[in-house]
């Protein structure tokens, strides 16, 4: 059986060759926790680092999960149970102190707590605070004649101790329950956190993108997209932003993120105005949260940086319509080679080809086929002094066998 196989496979060029340098520049300032100190009593037992002290009498604070307490988290929680302790059983006073809390560099501290305090007459429970590893102590609360929460709806308790916890390096806090010599009831806690607030920083500059892809460059008028986190134990809103960019520009974005941001969540914020990065250069961001009362400085900034590369400096377009531009072929193997010139039918010569094109077409005759081997060269370019040229060709090739 004749068999015989034709391909085709055409060439419209454009030659570009361009260079470009990018330079990054990125300085975050880290974050931090805003979260302090964080005690759910999960464990069931004395939390590491905490003390459970007896001041009058044997019964200390203890830990469990029955009866059910709805604190935030649930589960098990710390209480002082005097009415377990039978009202013969007095006087009983008992200490249950927390970790030692590092405030430093903070403005602005709160404690937090869940409680439901049984009130029984002459009997306290003191929320206490210390700044010097315990040696004083200062009363935040003092519960007394009025019962507050209860099993099922337990306070949240809220208190700023700036006062004495700000830039401390050493605050602790204890819940101290004295009966009074008086058959007392319960004291119930958990959920101890201590916190600074509100605290929010920014963490990245989104927009304009830090990486290029090759060949593209930033706008006329380029968006500036920053994040903002919210480090702080309680949702924030309406946070102001203000960036100021040098370099290339000098000018100064400002605006508001008008929307809420719960605790530890990222949001998007764009500035209203967009800004022209077009010009070839260096471009800093100095970008920053001014929140009223920020209790936690060091977060607040991000330094960042974006160049605007140097492109299209040396290019060289060939579409190959009025001459070959200088590119040949050779002799290769077999009996078909490149071709400079028009293609019949749809091929590169039609409306995508615009013209001539450099093309190999072998086998067409229907004579058989046989191993084809040609090249075909280009001009000399001198590429000296430049970094990354690109190189760009539009092709088409087809391929049918029949038998």
């Amino acid at each position: 059986m004749k068999s015989k196989a034709k391909k085709q496979s055409s060439m419209k060029s454009l030659f570009t060759f361009f260079s470009s340098v990018f330079v990054l520049i990125f300085f975050a300032v880290p974050g931090r926790a805003d979260v302090l100190l964080n005690e759910p009593f999960s464990g069931g037992v004395l939390p590491t680092g905490w003390t459970n002290t007896n001041i009058q009498g044997a019964a200390v604070w203890t830990f469990r999960s029955i009866p059910s307490f709805s604190g935030f988290s649930g589960g098990n929680y710390a209480v002082f149970d005097d009415n377990a302790l039978g009202a013969g059983v007095i006087p009983n006073e008992a200490a249950l102190t927390s970790r030692s809390v590092n405030c430093s560099g903070r403005t602005s501290i709160f404690l937090s707590y869940y409680t439901y305090w049984f009130a029984v007459e002459f009997t306290h429970g003191y929320v206490e605070v210390s700044n010097d590893g315990g040696t004083t102590w200062n009363t935040v609360v003092d519960y007394e004649n009025t019962t507050v929460g209860s099993l099922a709806a337990p306070s949240k308790e809220v208190i700023d101790i700036s006062a004495l916890a700000a830039n401390q390096t050493d605050v602790r806090v204890r819940f101290r329950y004295t009966d009074g010599s008086q058959a007392g009831r319960y004291w119930y806690i958990d959920d101890v956190v201590i916190y600074a607030g509100p605290d929010v920083g920014v963490t990245e500059l989104q927009g304009p993108l830090r990486i290029l892809s090759c060949g593209t460059s930033y706008s006329a008028a380029e968006n500036v997209t920053v994040v903002l986190k919210n480090y702080s134990a309680d949702t924030i809103s309406n946070v102001p932003v203000r960036c100021d960019i040098t370099g290339t520009i000098i000018t100064t974005l400002t605006g508001t993120y008008a929307g809420s941001i719960a605790p530890g969540a990222s949001v998007s914020y764009t500035f209203p105005a967009p800004v022209s990065f077009s010009n070839t250069g260096e471009y800093y961001f100095q970008i920053y949260t001014e929140l009223a009362g920020d209790a936690y400085l060091l977060n607040d900034t991000l330094i960042d940086g974006r160049y605007q590369p140097t492109s299209d400096v040396f290019t060289v377009v060939q579409d190959f319509n009025n001459s070959p531009s200088g590119w040949y072929t050779n002799t290769g193997t077999g009996s078909r080679h490149w071709k400079y010139g028009a293609l019949p039918g749809s091929y590169l010569g039609g409306p995508s080809g615009e013209g001539n094109s450099w093309y190999f077409e072998w086998l067409s005759d229907g004579t058989g086929g046989v191993a084809q081997t040609d090249y075909l060269y280009s001009p000399v370019f001198d590429l000296s002094g430049m970094t990354n040229p690109l190189l760009s060709f539009d092709m088409k090739a087809d391929l049918c066998y029949s038998h």
